[in-house]
């Protein structure tokens, strides 16, 4: 890093284009009721907030409300280019309403499948690489939907057929994340960064103001508590 001001405008130039304006990691459940049971989805990323290509997985949870014992069935989707589970759909939009385009991942060659365990008031709870449904080039506010459609029936221990009857379920959930550059100047935690994140306080975008003044506080209190 040779100088301040040309990357300190870059950074600032992101901001611009309306970086901070929708709440980051909320959490939207849904409740499904199925084989008289009530189970709810949520999505929860690893980070609320990550930095340009940084990887992180999602957790698609199903959530087994009930006193029984249900299962559902995953695989048979998984065989192509990136193992990407193709049974699940995750739509990414940015809050300027641009959509992230899912890589390609090839052919697809199917799988093995069978039962997974949702047990009576626990969960089950299936890990999704996120860059192969989007890969994150521009900074903003994300907003993610994970849908997916599962066959559900009663937990049979050790007794499965594919032919026996199931109950379809269409499931749902979102969350949202933020892809920053200033989180990634922050963690950088050198004077340079201080100095760049000091100036941004006194920009005529209060978005961008605010947000650094933040990043300040929270940099400048970590600097006097460490030892």
């Amino acid at each position: 890093m040779k100088t301040t001001r040309p990357i300190c405008r870059l950074i600032l130039a992101h901001f611009v284009m309306g970086f901070f304006l929708s709440p980051i990691g909320v959490l939207a459940g849904e409740v499904y009721k199925v084989e008289g049971s009530e189970v709810e989805v949520t999505v929860i990323p690893d980070k609320k907030e990550i930095m340009i290509g940084e990887p992180i997985y999602l957790s698609f949870t199903v959530s087994n409300h009930s006193d029984k014992n249900l299962q559902l069935i995953e695989g048979g989707d998984y065989r192509n280019r990136l193992g990407r589970p193709e049974s699940y759909s995750v739509i990414v939009t940015r809050q300027d309403g641009k959509k992230i385009p899912n890589p390609d991942a090839g052919e697809s060659m199917g799988g093995t499948m069978g039962p997974q365990k949702v047990p009576a008031k626990g969960d089950y709870v299936k890990k999704l690489f996120l860059p192969h449904w989007a890969r994150f080039e521009e900074v903003g506010d994300y907003s993610i939907v994970c849908k997916r459609a599962f066959k559900f029936s009663e937990y049979t221990l050790g007794k499965w057929d594919e032919k026996e009857k199931t109950t379809e379920l269409a499931v749902q959930a979102s969350t949202t994340v933020r892809v920053s550059v200033l989180h990634q100047l922050a963690k950088i935690k050198s004077d340079k960064a201080l100095s760049m994140i000091r100036e941004m306080t006194k920009d005529q975008n209060k978005i961008v103001s605010d947000e650094a003044k933040r990043y300040l506080k929270e940099l400048t209190s970590d600097s006097k508590n460490s030892p």
